[in-house]
């Protein structure tokens, strides 16, 4: 990850009487996961919830013990008791979000993607670039118990890398928002998990240059093969597919 983006903004979370998060989009992993967490770890500490549909919004209001709720993001993003906002809208809006949030000087957690095209990511360097805010983007793999064993044995290891991932992913219907042109995609979507958890595996200065070999079905969008050959000659191989359910193989 560049080390740009690898901030997490803990100085920003704290456990405190004071209500100072914000939280845009409030889907499922919002609900049970950021919000969750937040209670547990930090106390009451979410002070809006934002999303589109209103009454998702309403619903982390109530089961959370925030002070509003609201469909409109300026409210978050504008107010100023809210120093750290979490960003997990649908894909496409979380770099504009993220920037008009570090433009108001606040620290910014963005789930994946971070952005779904070129533009939006050099107006995002821009905008960290110019802010006193943080920024964390929420490629979880490599901190999970799992990905930390594997890192430690492979940083006991010397040479390049053979890696070799199969990714069964969920299972969504063809007019799913996933598939919408501004939304990035599988691979932006899903895949991108598992190419940063790739690329943290080999270290900083093994990992350049990359070479990047993808393949991908005409008949099937969901069945995607991608190849990385990294500087020292290091090759990991993604192979993602939603065929059948993930639990029956």
């Amino acid at each position: 990850m560049n080390k740009l983006f690898d901030v997490m903004p803990q100085n920003k979370l704290r456990k405190s009487n004071k209500k100072h998060v914000g939280i845009l989009g409030c889907g499922n992993y919002s609900y049970s996961v950021l919000s969750h967490y937040l209670k547990k770890n930090y106390g009451k500490v979410i002070r809006g919830a934002m999303d589109i549909e209103i009454n998702r919004s309403a619903s982390i209001f109530k089961d959370f013990g925030l002070d509003y709720y609201t469909d409109n993001p300026r409210e978050i993003i504008d107010d100023s008791q809210i120093d750290l906002i979490y960003i997990a809208s649908n894909h496409y809006t979380h770099a504009e979000y993220a920037i008009e949030a570090l433009d108001k000087g606040k620290s910014v957690h963005i789930e994946k993607p971070h952005v779904v095209n070129q533009s939006q990511l050099d107006r995002l360097i821009l905008s960290m670039k110019k802010s006193k805010g943080k920024v964390r983007v929420g490629f979880n793999r490599p901190a999970s118990r799992f990905g930390k064993l594997i890192l430690e044995y492979l940083n006991q290891e010397e040479g390049s890398t053979m890696i070799n991932w199969f990714v069964a992913g969920h299972e969504i219907n063809p007019d799913h928002w996933y598939f919408h042109d501004k939304e990035g995609g599988r691979i932006l979507g899903n895949l991108c998990h598992w190419t940063d958890f790739c690329y943290r595996m080999i270290s900083e200065e093994d990992r350049y240059p990359i070479r990047i070999i993808p393949s991908r079905s005409e008949k099937a969008d969901c069945d995607i093969s991608v190849t990385y050959v990294f500087g020292d000659g290091s090759i990991a191989t993604i192979t993602f597919s939603a065929k059948g359910h993930t639990f029956e193989g």
